[in-house]
């Protein structure tokens, strides 16, 4: 596994009810299929957070349905380590 750009220790859960106006973006971290996770900076008190971009437009209906069931179900809030 490579190197991290940032301290885990600064990482810590969020909620999913804010504004992307209260972030930085800091970059991508990763990439796949579906879309991107990037690193933010919460501008109010620095800390990190990691963001699962998807651009709904490219799924077809199946994906799209399966993205939007993601987002229901909620994401576990865990620290990362």
């Amino acid at each position: 596994m490579g190197s991290l750009y940032f301290y885990t220790d600064k990482l810590r859960p969020t909620s999913s009810k804010q504004t992307m106006a209260l972030f930085e973006k800091i970059r991508t971290v990763g990439k796949g299929a579906y879309g991107s996770a990037v690193l933010y900076r919460k501008k109010d008190d620095d800390s990190l957070v990691i963001l699962k971009e998807v651009n709904m437009h490219d799924l077809n209906a199946a994906e799209r349905q399966m993205a939007l069931n993601e987002v229901r179900a909620g994401f576990t809030n865990q620290p990362l380590s």
